[in-house]
């Protein structure tokens, strides 16, 4: 079964070998840029500005300056959850005048970016990913992931917008993919037509 799926794609996709390596190469570069960006650029920020003697945290709000690497205090640990639906993005949209457009743009339409290629990568690499069900579930579950690591490791805090915005990044991604193949398919019928005409 699995030499005659392998026949059917060589068949009607030459380089079909030459497209899954490139897939699962973007999907390794994906992660890696979306990790080191969200929480290991961060984590090394942190340690370096700590080994120099700066103890302020960009990414975790602090009424005072920290004198510790890690700082527990709950009152401050609040203030760096929000699980309020749209809260922050509408605080960034309305605030205009108190942020820099790129601190806007990159806190909206970055986290709805940053996680597109996710939605378009999933059901490429994985058959049971062509469920919008499913990439919506993952895309949740990934985004989740991040921002509890964030939380903890204090390189950013726990915001239920950023967990919306990247899943919606993700059902873009995943509408692109279903576009594209549609199109791919559509491309492939009106060629066997002229072919059989």
């Amino acid at each position: 079964q699995k030499s005659i799926a392998h026949g059917y794609n060589q068949s009607i996709f030459p380089f079909y070998w030459l497209y899954k390596v490139s897939s699962w190469l973007l999907f390794s570069l994906f992660t890696l840029v979306v990790l080191w960006q969200l929480i290991i650029g961060r984590l090394l920020e942190r340690v370096m500005n700590y080994a120099n003697g700066y103890v302020d945290n960009f990414y975790f709000f602090s009424r005072e300056a920290q004198m510790s690497f890690f700082n527990f205090n709950l009152s401050e640990w609040g203030m760096n959850v929000n699980i309020i639906p749209f809260k922050t993005t509408i605080t960034y949209l309305l605030g205009a005048d108190r942020f820099n457009l790129d601190i806007i743009i990159t806190n909206t339409i970055g986290n709805i970016l940053i996680f597109l290629p996710l939605g378009l990568l999933l059901p490429v690499l994985f058959k049971h990913c062509r469920l919008f069900s499913i990439v919506t579930i993952t895309a949740i579950t990934a985004s989740f992931s991040i921002e509890l690591l964030q939380f903890f490791l204090q390189v950013g805090q726990f915001d239920i917008d950023d967990i919306i915005l990247n899943t919606m990044g993700a059902m873009v991604g995943y509408l692109m993919f279903k576009t594209i193949f549609k199109v791919n398919l559509f491309i492939k019928e009106a060629n066997l037509k002229l072919n059989k005409g």
